[in-house]
């Protein structure tokens, strides 16, 4: 069977391989990573792979279950293709505490049992000096 997978990103391009690997004919569409780093203006960031970011807790419980099998699997990934792509650095995710989206994010991490630090807007304020946040913020 010949497939076109739509999107060069890591779920577009672990479709491909696997459809590869069961025999299928498969061709992959999407931008190039940007040659020119410097000097590129158009779309750049978790847009292209070298720059994906991926990260356990999500206000969606569906994205954060799916972004925590495919982490999982990073380490396997990495050994079998000999590419080290991956590299734990934390994220954190901010906004005000009544906000709605935080307290999706919030019971997604309890439901879910993802260890996460909670900082209240003093905590944040000395944690990230680099960053501004106002009072009533808090972050996971």
């Amino acid at each position: 069977m010949r497939v076109a997978v739509t999107g060069r990103g890591m779920i577009g391009a672990a479709a491909a391989k696997y459809l590869a690997q069961a025999g299928h004919e498969v061709v992959l569409i999407g931008p190039q990573e940007p040659v020119e780093r410097a000097s590129h203006d158009g779309v750049f960031g978790s847009h292209y792979d070298e720059g994906r970011i991926t990260r356990s807790l999500d206000a969606d419980p569906f994205w954060s279950e799916v972004s925590r099998a495919s982490i999982a699997r990073y380490r396997e990934i990495e050994t079998a293709s000999g590419i080290a792509f991956f590299t734990e650095c934390g994220a954190m995710m901010a906004g005000p505490a009544q906000h709605a989206g935080i307290a999706e994010i919030e019971a997604v991490r309890q439901a879910a049992g993802i260890v996460a630090e909670t900082f209240d807007t003093a905590g944040l304020r000395a944690r990230f000096p680099y960053f501004h946040f106002d009072d009533g913020h808090i972050g996971l």
